[in-house]
Parts: C-alpha cells; structure tokens; sequence
C-alpha cells in the first residue's frame, strides 16, 4: 500500500486540534487588558536592543541615543498628519466664513466680506515672501482683533453666529501663517512649534477653568501650563507631581475630582 501523508494527521488530529485550541486560548490570554504581552514585548525587544547615551525622557521613557532616528520619524509623521487636518479646518473654515459673510445683513455683509477677502489674500502669499508674510501677519492680528471686538458688539444671534464664523477662519488662516512663517527657519514642517500667540484671546474666557500640568512633562515645560492658567481669569491650576505628557489612569480619581469641582463652580 502506497504511504499517505496524510494518515498521520488522521490518527493524531485530535491532537492536533486540541493542541491548536490550546495555542489560540493562550494566545488570547496574551492580548487581553492594557498593556498586553503583544504590546509590551516588542518594546521591551527595542529596549533591550537600544544603546548609547540617554537623550531625553518622553511619557516615563528614557530615549537613547540609537532610538533618535525612530523618534524623529514618529515625530515627523505627526506633524505632517497634523498639517494635513490643519489644511482641511482652513478649507472648512473658509467657505463657511464665504457663505455666512454673504447671508449677513446688508450693514455687516460687506464689512465681513471685505475681512474674508483679505485673509484670501494673505493665504495666496508664497512662503518665500518672509517679509510680506511677517507684515501681514502683524495687520491681520488687528484684523482678528477687531473681528473679536465687532462680535462682542454684535447685539443679534445670527450676526454674532456670523461674525464668529469669520473670526474662526481668520484666526485659522493667522495660524497656516505662522506655519508658514517658520519656513525661513527651517520649521515650516513642524506645526506645533509655529502657532500664533493666543495668550490675548485666552484673556476673554468666562467660564470657570481647570488646566493640568505634569511636573515632570519632557516635551511642554510646566510654564507653559502656568501662563495658560495666568492668562484665564479664575482659572485653576493642577499640578501633578510626577506626572509626564500623558493621563495615567491611576490618576483618573484626581482628575474626575478636578473636573467635577470645576463644573460645579459654573452654578
């Protein structure tokens, strides 16, 4: 009789199919919860196969000098995500802004008009046209300003919804500005580092206010969490000792406490 491969797995595929169950169960096992085994050991791999100096200490974890490259590339993915979804608010927020300066009144309507035009202008501006930009950045912060003063003063609903349209693509189109700004410096990639100051507009909030700030944050240093809170009338400031760039759930309690003691200050 000719020998059948497949005999051998017809007496023993019990065997094997328990053995596969097993190898499955376990398997879920492996991957079940945070930080799960699938998760935890490829970084442990790249931990155990990093060397050189310590750089730097992002979320709890110290980078080494062989992990900068792989750093860089997440950070530059990032950013370039980030640019994309910023480029698509400014398309959003310009033909809103288009469509409700046209239903405005006829005493807004070419007020509002004229402020969309001029921020369409702006945006046309190419990067290399450093100081253009830097001049126009500076009279179209006043533009913004007074856009914020006009809706302030605007005594009807729909005329303020309006103007606050217009405002939202103008302070929108200020920060594609600032970005753009930045590529004299060799930054025009990098989106956060290139945002405008909203320290003023931050002095306009009428709401009770909580921001949080680890004291051990690597990547936004605690001042910049101080200067929020300074810039917004009544607001309070958490400091969490130890704590980096991120919301560990052990602190959650004192999170939810914070918020929970926030909101009940809003009556």
């Amino acid at each position: 009789m000719a020998y059948n491969p497949f005999d051998f797995f017809r007496r023993n595929q019990k065997l094997f199919f328990g053995g596969l169950t097993i190898l499955v169960m376990f398997m879920f096992i492996l991957s079940f919860g945070r930080g799960d085994f699938f998760s935890w050991f490829p970084q442990q791999m790249a931990k155990w196969q990093t060397h050189g100096d310590a750089m730097a200490v992002i979320d709890g974890s110290t980078i080494r000098q062989s992990q900068l490259g792989e750093v860089a590339a997440e950070r530059s993915l990032a950013n370039g995500y980030m640019i994309q979804a910023a480029g698509r608010v400014l398309e959003a927020s310009h033909q809103a802004a288009k469509k409700d300066a046209e239903a405005a009144n006829p005493d807004l309507r070419g007020q509002l008009t004229q402020f969309v035009q001029v921020f369409e202008q702006a945006l046309t501006m190419r990067q290399t046209q450093a100081e253009e930009l830097a001049f126009a950045r500076v009279q179209l912060e006043q533009l913004a300003s007074n856009l914020a003063k006009m809706e302030n003063d605007t005594p009807k609903s729909d005329d303020k919804k309006r103007v606050k349209t217009v405002r939202v693509f103008a302070e929108t189109a200020l920060g594609e500005l600032a970005r753009r700004a930045g590529g004299e410096r060799g930054e025009s990639g990098v989106y956060f580092a290139n945002q405008p100051n909203r320290t003023e507009r931050l002095h306009d909030v009428r709401v009770p206010t909580l921001v949080i700030h680890g004291l051990a944050d690597p990547m936004v240093h605690v001042s910049g969490g101080r200067a929020t809170a300074a810039a917004v009338p009544g607001a309070e400031l958490l400091l969490v000792d130890g704590m980096g760039h991120d919301l560990p759930v052990e602190l959650f309690p004192t999170f939810v406490e914070a918020i929970v003691r926030t909101a009940r200050r809003a009556g």
